[in-house]
């Protein structure tokens, strides 16, 4: 079989991280071994196990394991592709930048990280997308300069639509 080279669009790359997210929720979570276990049962009060149910209603009661909903863990490949769209993330030179592209793909609306970040709505979606488009360009085999000057053009033509997703 040959394998085709594939053209990175903004579009797909910022459609994979979201996958990546999706992915990384449904990992299965990791469970450290506990330092030291009590023999006694500790008591709680009333306070005590209200806040905890709360939180998590099964977190002093054990349930039923046929009444716990598990997430089915992702198949080999969607991890694979997770990994690989991690590691684009480490092609983006700015600590920032790579925090804003991750934060959206995670979903986070544009004034929570606008707040975070200080930044205007603008600027922070500006940095995104010139993110998006240095992570494109370098995945497409762009040179170091071609990725500078389409970044520069980007942080440019903010007053125009670069089709993509702007919420």
């Amino acid at each position: 079989m040959t394998e085709q080279k594939v053209s990175w669009t903004s579009e797909m790359i910022v459609e994979r991280l979201e996958e990546a997210v999706k992915t990384l929720a449904r990992l299965p979570p990791v469970k450290r071994p506990r330092l030291t276990q009590s023999r006694y049962e500790i008591l709680r009060s009333a306070a005590e196990r209200f806040g905890a149910a709360v939180g998590n209603p099964d977190y002093f009661e054990r349930c039923d394991p046929d009444e716990i909903l598990r997430r089915t863990p992702p198949s080999i490949e969607k991890i694979k592709e997770m990994d690989e769209a991690l590691a684009w993330l480490m092609l983006i030179p700015d600590v920032q930048d790579r925090t804003i592209v991750w934060w959206r793909a995670e979903g986070r609306k544009w004034k929570e990280i606008k707040h975070r970040m200080a930044l205007s709505r603008q600027q922070a979606w500006t940095r995104w997308a010139a993110a998006v488009l240095t992570i494109a360009n370098k995945l497409n085999g762009a040179t170091q300069q071609q990725s500078a000057r389409a970044a520069k053009r980007a942080r440019r033509q903010t007053s125009k639509a670069i089709t993509l997703d702007v919420r």
